[in-house]
């Protein structure tokens, strides 16, 4: 009885030929602006508090809300590495401010090939809130959450397990980054107490 063979489409699969590697060093990052893709999504809910009012009078309070959002971004390509393997970026990190696109400054990270590195952000937001009498009121932090792609080319440097390294240069991929901004308070209407 003779084995089955199988053939592997390569525009299905993302298959490696050659010896394993260990590590990926990507520098040298270029990033392409005018290739960007940026979706904005619907405000999302950060955080909220809720006020109440028991007196006969309208009350007046501010407060200082602390908040928390995380935001990710990783750099990856279509075909060519290995999921899962150790890679460390040296580049500035894309993101948006006031609508345009920025770079932080640059600096190297560490994340594993095909994933994301993760970042949770803690601030405070002022709050004022007017409550009219036996009432209460819900003052709502919210944010956009922007997905951003971001074509770049940079130098791969691979490093193989036999101590090896190869460098291929006009390595292409994409960053994409998912972030939050235009953080902002929305007050709901007074609710009367029942």
């Amino acid at each position: 009885m003779g084995a089955t063979a199988y053939v592997l489409k390569s525009d299905v699969v993302n298959y490696m030929t050659g010896k394993p590697a260990s590590s990926y060093t990507i520098q040298n990052v270029v990033y392409h602006f005018d290739d960007r893709k940026i979706v904005a999504n619907e405000p999302e809910s950060i955080s909220r508090t809720t006020l109440v009012n028991r007196g006969d009078s309208e009350q007046e309070a501010e407060r200082e809300i602390e908040y928390e959002f995380a935001q990710e971004y990783s750099w990856g390509n279509s075909v060519g590495l290995e999921i899962g393997i150790e890679t460390t970026v040296s580049a500035g990190v894309p993101f948006i401010a006031n609508g345009e696109v920025t770079v932080s400054a640059s600096t190297s990270m560490s994340q594993d090939w095909g994933g994301a590195t993760s970042e949770t952000t803690t601030d405070t937001i002022a709050v004022e809130i007017s409550v009219q009498p036996r009432s209460s009121k819900i003052a709502e932090i919210v944010g956009n959450r922007y997905t951003m792609d971001l074509p770049y080319t940079a130098t791969l440097i691979t490093h193989y397990t036999d101590g090896t390294t190869g460098t291929r240069g006009e390595f292409q991929g994409v960053f994409r980054g998912v972030e939050v901004n235009d953080i902002r308070v929305i007050y709901h209407a007074d609710v009367p107490l029942v």
